[in-house]
């Protein structure tokens, strides 16, 4: 067999073999046949490198198609989104309506129905990746807005059970106001703190006093890190939920409150202000209730100090001056009679005279007879029989003064004295209209126990 040159064998292949050495040691045969299979891969490697380029095509085609998809879906989205939108703006004009015509109930179903929509929308943002974080916090926001909207109508409906629900749900998601840590400072403590104390409320209208009041000792341990304005409204809210408490005749509920939110020595936060416990103790002397009255007036004038407004110290110390007068504890009258009448003069009541005049009834019912003598004589030389204390406490300083004299030891002109001042109280209502003389007859029916005294001894 004629011997081929390598170089010769080489240009009859266009491929790569094995190394030239074992590849001319085979026989030719076996030569063909390794060429042959050899051939049959390379065109299968051009059918696969054909078969890339078509799949690579194809997934083109394949990422176009998605694309395109995706923005049929953003579009979609957005459609839905306006739609919300538009939903939302219709729901919330109608609520705001319903509201405006006191429709708490009507304006309640609206607020629900924007909650659940704003609820949907969060979930399904959640789930898809073209919801932004920034959209779901947006819709969650949303959500809590109208949550808030619909416990108020609730609330302003009386529908108290479902408005409870509504609390406990929002608290629930409000881990902030059951954090022990006290320095904690959220946005939304404030509103966990005024949601926690309307729950209170609402459970009192729910007759569920007990449960209440835990839930006011809660709400009094974790009174930190609260906006003073925050503080402020709840503390105002406490007198309301007083008032509620004493419509319902809850007295010793009443007292558990006031220990909770003015007798304790919180160190969270300011207890109500001096005011509004004293707001609501007017409140109740103006009522009629004097005795109701006298603990708030009693509690405020304890918690006031020397750098409060003279007017206002001087208001608080009347009233509760009368409140102790009127329940016959002139004792515990007269010190603050003595202290109110030292304050300095304002423009505001009472007048001085009417202080004096009811501190001479103090100082008569407690034995201090010169002295009460001393007062009333000045009121009635300025005043005569004039009433100048038109209230329940039927308290007139010519009676006053006839009764002091009629428990001074004897002296001369005593009863001289006595005669003129019954004269004046006598002849004044000569001097008056028909129906002025009808209300001084029944004065001097009044003043007649103490000129029966003074005749008696005469």
């Amino acid at each position: 067999m004629v011997k081929r040159s390598s170089r010769s064998l080489n240009k009859k292949c266009n491929h790569k073999r094995l190394p030239l050495k074992p590849y001319l040691s085979l026989s030719e045969d076996n030569k063909q046949s390794l060429d042959g299979k050899f051939a049959e891969l390379q065109r299968k490697n051009k059918d696969s490198e054909k078969n890339v380029v078509k799949l690579q095509q194809k997934n083109k085609d394949s990422e176009k198609k998605l694309e395109q998809k995706i923005k049929e879906h953003a579009r979609d989205i957005s459609s839905i989104a306006k739609l919300e939108e538009t939903v939302e703006d219709l729901r919330y004009n109608l609520a705001s309506k319903y509201q405006d015509k006191q429709r708490y109930e009507s304006a309640a179903q609206q607020y629900r129905a924007l909650k659940d929509l704003k609820n949907e929308q969060r979930n399904r943002l959640s789930k898809n990746t073209s919801g932004t974080d920034q959209a779901v916090h947006d819709a969650k926001t949303a959500e809590l807005k109208y949550s808030h909207k619909l416990r108020k109508m609730l609330i302003q409906a009386k529908k108290y059970p479902e408005a409870e629900a509504e609390l406990e749900r929002l608290l629930k998601r409000r881990n902030e106001f059951y954090s022990n840590d006290s320095s904690l400072q959220t946005s939304g403590r404030d509103y966990a703190f005024r949601n926690a104390f309307e729950l209170a409320c609402v459970r009192v209208e729910l007759e569920k006093y007990d449960r209440a009041i835990n839930q006011l000792e809660e709400i009094w341990r974790k009174r930190y890190n609260i906006s003073p304005k925050c503080i402020s409204d709840v503390n105002d809210g406490v007198i309301q939920l007083l008032d509620d408490l004493e419509a319902k005749n809850r007295g010793s509920h009443v007292e558990q409150v006031l220990k909770i939110a003015f007798e304790g020595n919180s160190k969270t936060a300011p207890s109500p202000s001096v005011s509004a416990i004293a707001k609501r103790g007017f409140s109740l002397y103006d009522k009629g209730k004097s005795g109701k009255a006298t603990k708030y007036l009693q509690l405020a004038w304890n918690k006031s100090s020397p750098a409060d407004k003279p007017n206002e110290k001087l208001k608080l110390g009347w009233y509760l001056a009368r409140s102790r007068c009127y329940a016959d504890n002139f004792a515990k009258a007269l010190p603050l009679l003595n202290t109110i009448s030292q304050l300095p003069d304002t423009k505001g009541p009472p007048s001085k005279d009417k202080i004096k005049t009811l501190l001479a009834l103090a100082q008569l019912k407690t034995g201090d007879i010169v002295t009460a003598k001393d007062n009333a004589q000045t009121v009635f030389n300025k005043h005569k029989t004039k009433k100048i204390l038109p209230e329940a406490l039927d308290c007139y300083q010519a009676d006053i003064l006839l009764h002091a004299i009629a428990q001074e030891g004897h002296y001369v002109g005593k009863y001289t004295n006595a005669v003129k001042i019954w004269e004046e109280v006598y002849n004044d209502g000569t001097k008056l209209p028909l129906d002025a003389a009808v209300h001084h007859g029944k004065q001097l029916k009044y003043h007649a126990a103490a000129g029966w005294k003074l005749a008696d001894e005469y």
